[in-house]
């Protein structure tokens, strides 16, 4: 599910607008979603970073949550690209994601085999 306003907020500048918007898709998207328990694996992450105050795309990393079942759990509290520097997981790329999310899922070509 791509969730487009909150690249367009930081595209403004507007960081009030883009916080809000954040946390009304936790909670009333993502918590339906972990309510409704027709899921294996969430991932929530970004395509790409945008950072308000730059109004444009950078190369700055983006964070990546994973919650499921077989998801092993690390000490962050919060989803923020600064817990995400000390999370479980180093920052990874697109196809990182995937075979980590595959991993979780059971269905990962282990090394090795």
């Amino acid at each position: 599910l791509h969730v487009k306003a909150t690249d367009s907020f930081s595209h403004d500048g507007d960081y009030k607008g883009k916080t809000r918007f954040i946390e009304r898709v936790d909670k009333e998207l993502v918590k339906e979603i972990v309510k409704s328990r027709a899921f294996s694996i969430i991932i929530v992450t970004a395509d790409h970073s945008t950072p308000w105050s730059y109004k444009e795309h950078s190369g700055h990393p983006v964070p990546a949550l994973f919650y499921g079942e077989r998801v092993r759990k690390d000490s962050t509290t919060a989803f923020s690209e600064y817990q995400a520097m000390n999370g479980g997981i180093p920052y990874l790329k697109g196809k990182q994601i995937l075979q980590l999310a595959k991993n979780y899922l059971k269905k990962a070509k282990l090394v090795g085999e």
